[in-house]
């Protein structure tokens, strides 16, 4: 039909160019091919480097990879940082100035992996009053949650895997070594795996991703929801211990 009111999307990551349905919708006016790729460090830096510019900022060098490195390479919390650092130095595209470290090091957000992952340990062990301190010193860093309710998520998984081929009859130890668990990190990281049930697993990856949807849409409520979510999720754990 010339006309059409419900389009399609099909999303087909394991397809070739040379496949006969891009050929066809190549050929077709009726349709489209598009290919995307996931963006490597150095297409996330440029990517930084031309949200600065379009700012008025001019970034030091190395100034792009820690704007990257700090938020998780997410373009809406990038475009957000930088924002915050032109206001702070009264840039815009008719009056540029330089971005530094300096900068950086005044307002803009520096998490490291220890905060995150102190607080990411909170949650997943369930210790609720120290978890409360922990989001306390990341909202102190003014930066996004986005980046460490991704990290959270990443360690759900990781449980989840790892509790999947336990309850297949694998032995705890076998499994922790297979993963690479750092050593100093087997204790805890077993008595995560008895405390998290695969269905409180699965929910939780649910509830952080939404968490991280409600912050991305506008006028959303901010940081507070990324807290509850966590929180929850923590005090769920606490109940079980």
């Amino acid at each position: 039909a010339e006309r059409v009111g419900n389009p399609v999307v099909a999303i087909a990551p394991t397809v070739k160019s040379t496949a006969k349905i891009v050929k066809l919708a190549i050929d077709s006016p009726r349709a489209m091919a598009f290919a995307c790729y996931a963006p490597t460090a150095q297409d996330a830096e440029r990517l930084a480097t031309t949200i600065a510019n379009e700012n008025g900022l001019r970034p030091a060098p190395g100034v792009a990879r820690r704007l990257v490195d700090t938020t998780g390479g997410d373009r809406a919390v990038i475009s957000r940082e930088i924002e915050k650092l032109a206001l702070y130095l009264d840039a815009a595209p008719d009056r540029p100035a330089d971005l530094d470290h300096h900068a950086l090091d005044a307002v803009g957000a520096d998490l490291g992996d220890a905060e995150m992952s102190r607080a990411i340990d909170a949650v997943i062990e369930g210790r609720v009053d120290d978890l409360g301190a922990e989001l306390a010193v990341l909202e102190e860093a003014g930066t996004s949650p986005i980046p460490w309710l991704r990290q959270l998520v990443r360690r759900l998984i990781a449980l989840a895997d790892m509790r999947g081929e336990i309850d297949r009859g694998e032995a705890v130890d076998a499994v922790m070594k297979r993963h690479r668990v750092f050593f100093k990190e087997e204790a805890s990281a077993a008595r995560s795996l008895r405390r998290w049930s695969p269905v409180m697993l699965a929910t939780a990856i649910q509830r952080v991703r939404t968490a991280e949807r409600a912050i991305m849409a506008s006028g959303n409520a901010g940081g507070v929801v990324a807290e509850a979510a966590v929180v929850a999720l923590s005090q769920a754990i606490a109940r079980r211990n």
